[in-house]
Parts: C-alpha cells; sequence; structure tokens
C-alpha cells in the first residue's frame, strides 16, 4: 500500500513554500505568511487523512470471476468483480481500475469504477469482456482513495488473476457458405459408388484381378460365362490438416490476420470431415513445438484440433524453427490421405522441405498460402516463387486466398481431384 501525493499537493507544497519566503522578505507578511501557515497544515491534515484511508483499504478484499471462461470470439463474457469492505467505516467514491486482459475489449470501454463500500458489507459490479481468438489472462485490481482535499490518494494492488478463452468460430454469419456441405465434401465423399459394400448393384462379366469371392455362381451357370456382383459402397473423407500458427502467421490487422483464416479454415475442414463421419488426423505448429495426431474417427479428432487451436496465442508465436520435422512427421502419419497445409509468409524459405516431403507421398499435397491484406504485392510474388518451384511436383497443389470465403472456394476446386484418396 502507497500514500503519494497528488499534483494538487505539489502545487499546495510549492505555493506554501514561495509564500513563507515572501513574507520572510517582508512582501505582505500579514498575509502570506497566515496563507503559507495554512497550506501547511491543510497538507498535514490531508496525509493524515490518506494515511487514515490506507488503514482501511489494508482491510477491503476483492474477488473477480466469470460466469464462464471459455466463448467463441466476439461473444461477450461476463465478469463480476466482490468489492468486500471489511472494516467498520463507511469508504465512499472508492475508485476500482482494472487491468484488461490483453487482446480483449470492455463493454463499456471504461477502465475504473467507483464504489461506495458501506462497513461489513460486499458490493459488485458486472461487465463484459470481447476477444480474439486466444488465451487472455488479467492479473491486478488497483485500489485508488483521495484524501479530502485530494491532495494525497492511498493505493492498493491487490492480485486477481482472471484467465479467459476465446475459441475460434468455424463458420461465421458472412462465410456461411452451403454450412450443410463444406467445400462439397459430403457431395464428393458420402456419394455412393461401386465397391466393396452390402447393397447390390449390378451383375457384370469377370475381369482378371476381380476378387473370386464375388463371383456369383447361379448366374455363371445359367449364362455360361463367369459373372460377379458389384455393390454400393460409400466413399468417407479421408484428411490430414497441417496448421501453422508460427509468428509469420501474426502478420496484418488483428482478427484479420493469416493465423486468425487458418484457425477458422482448419475448423471449417474439420467440421466437414465430421459431418462425413471420416478420418481427421492433425499437425499442429506452433513456432518450436508442435503437436501431431495419428489420424482417428472425425467426431474425436475435431474435439482435439479445436481445443489446441483456441489455445494459441499470437503474442507467444515464435519463428518455423521446426518445419520441417513437424512437416516430416505429419506425411508419415497421413502417407495415403491428401495432406492440407495451411501457411502463409516466409513460407518460401521452407520450399525445399515442401517439395522434399511431396516426392516420398503418395496422396496430393494441397498448400493453401494464405496472405495478409497489407504490401499484397510483397506476398504474392512469394506465393509466385512457390508455385513455379512446386509446378514440376505433380502432387503438389499450391492455392493462395486473402480471406476464408476464397480459400474455401479455391479448395472447393481441388476437392475432386482427391475423390480417389477416399476410403
Amino acid at each position: 500500500m502507497v500514500v503519494a501525493p497528488t499534483p494538487r499537493a505539489i502545487v499546495a507544497a510549492f505555493s506554501a513554500t514561495l509564500l513563507y519566503i515572501l513574507g520572510f522578505l517582508g512582501v505582505y507578511p500579514l498575509i502570506t505568511l497566515p496563507l503559507s501557515l495554512f497550506l501547511l497544515v491543510a497538507l498535514v491534515a490531508d496525509y493524515a487523512a490518506a494515511t487514515r484511508y490506507e488503514s482501511i483499504l489494508s482491510r477491503i478484499s476483492v474477488r473477480r470471476d466469470a460466469e464462464e471462461r471459455a466463448a467463441p470470439e466476439n461473444t461477450p463474457i461476463r465478469v463480476t468483480t466482490r468489492i468486500c469492505n471489511k472494516s467498520s467505516e463507511t469508504i465512499n467514491n472508492l475508485v476500482v481500475r482494472e487491468d484488461t486482459p490483453p487482446r480483449t475489449r470492455r463493454e463499456p470501454a471504461a477502465t475504473g469504477f467507483l464504489v461506495d463500500a458501506a462497513p461489513k458489507t460486499c458490493t459488485s459490479y458486472t461487465y463484459s469482456l470481447i476477444g480474439a481468438p486466444g488465451l487472455s489472462t488479467a492479473r491486478t485490481i488497483v485500489l485508488e482513495k483521495p484524501s479530502l482535499l485530494a491532495l494525497f490518494q492511498a493505493t492498493r494492488v491487490l492480485e486477481s488473476i482472471l484467465v479467459v478463452r476465446y475459441y475460434p468460430i468455424a463458420l461465421s454469419t458472412r462465410t456461411r457458405i452451403r454450412a450443410g456441405e463444406v467445400l462439397g465434401l459430403e457431395e464428393i465423399y458420402s456419394r455412393r459408388i461401386k465397391g466393396a459394400g452390402i447393397e447390390f448393384y449390378s451383375l457384370r462379366e469377370y475381369q482378371p484381378g476381380d476378387d473370386p469371392r464375388r463371383i456369383v455362381w447361379p448366374a455363371t451357370a445359367r449364362l455360361g460365362k463367369l459373372v460377379v456382383r458389384e455393390d454400393l459402397a460409400e466413399l468417407r473423407l479421408r484428411l490430414y490438416i497441417f496448421l501453422d500458427l508460427s509468428k509469420p502467421m501474426w502478420i496484418g490487422r488483428p482478427g484479420d490476420t493469416p493465423g486468425d483464416h487458418a484457425l477458422r479454415l482448419a475448423s471449417t475442414l474439420a467440421m466437414g470431415v465430421k459431418r462425413g463421419a471420416g478420418i481427421l488426423g492433425y499437425t499442429f505448429l506452433h513456432g518450436e513445438i508442435w503437436f501431431s495426431r495419428y489420424p482417428g474417427h472425425a467426431s474425436e479428432v475435431f474435439l482435439e484440433l479445436y481445443n489446441r487451436a483456441s489455445m494459441t496465442d499470437p503474442y507467444l508465436s515464435s519463428p518455423r524453427t521446426n518445419f520441417r520435422d513437424a512437416l516430416r512427421e505429419a506425411s508419415t502419419f497421413s502417407e495415403n490421405m491428401p495432406l492440407i497445409v495451411l501457411t502463409g509468409p516466409e513460407i518460401s524459405l521452407h520450399v525445399d522441405d515442401v517439395l522434399d516431403v511431396a516426392k516420398r507421398r503418395r496422396a496430393p499435397v494441397i498448400i493453401v498460402y494464405l496472405r495478409p491484406r497489407l504490401n499484397e504485392d510483397v506476398f504474392i510474388k512469394e506465393y509466385e516463387f512457390l508455385r513455379d518451384r512446386a509446378r514440376g511436383a505433380p502432387l503438389v497443389h499450391v492455392l493462395t486466398a486473402s480471406s476464408l470465403a476464397d480459400a474455401l472456394s479455391l479448395l472447393n476446386m481441388v476437392a475432386p481431384r482427391l475423390a480417389r484418396y477416399a476410403a
């Protein structure tokens, strides 16, 4: 706790000193000396009052809590601050200042509140926080009480940690373009085709390579030639997402960076796989560290991907120091599955690593280069360099977009080529 002078106290002390000097020098001593004495008494009395307030502040407790600590981005999280006055004195006009978690804003925007704390009672007030995807932490609350003449101020800093998390929204209102068939994946991967199944489709003549167990002997005896049965099967999407959330991905205006678009695009892709009951895996690169998930049932893997992505904090990101190792691990897990790499600026530094991985694969690699909206000429040139280098690799497709809607449209064009890799 601290009792600190305000600018008024500094002016009053300077005025008292000046008036005393003037009176000592004989300049209207009957006026200047009494005024100097009056200001000195006011300073001492006000300091005593501030000291008393300091002792009262020592008996005030503050607790800050949120009704729910996690919410989708741009959704208000209601925060309640409870102030309890354990002393036997009333304290009016107590100023409560709270630090706002990083990358959040308040509703209302004020960071300080005036509270009247009655003795042996508790007072609560509520406000809302709105933020971008990621983890946000508020740590301190400052109690301030000015003295009667506002010459001094008693201050107490309390630690009250509040952690809130904002999840990325997979499909916002503007990007809900055909939300039921994300990227057209349900149409492509959930359609029924001829193959191994239990529903009869047709009979045809036996061809070399056909499974002998599918020969229909009654039809063979009747027609005098080998006949096999064809059934209807369903295609299910098999997909692996490489999600790059390292430092270069957070260039641009908050909420509109390549990292923000990558989060939304990964959630949208995962949602599409989940709806089709497909197989999904992912590698989540956060600069120096990465997390990989072996392909599994989409409903389980999607939740894990969503939780991992929601914990991303751009301010803690680091460069792509382990990009090659993370990409190789992702390629090992997804050897026979399409690998979608969601990345952005400075990926040209790792283009040789991408091409080296693509040569060893039997399934395509789709690089989605998400570029910021500022200095687009620079990032378009980097995309063109990446595209030209990958031109000779038949299994590598390079796309670029500056928004989620553009990326969805481009992936929708590539999706039909991936049907042969469905299980």
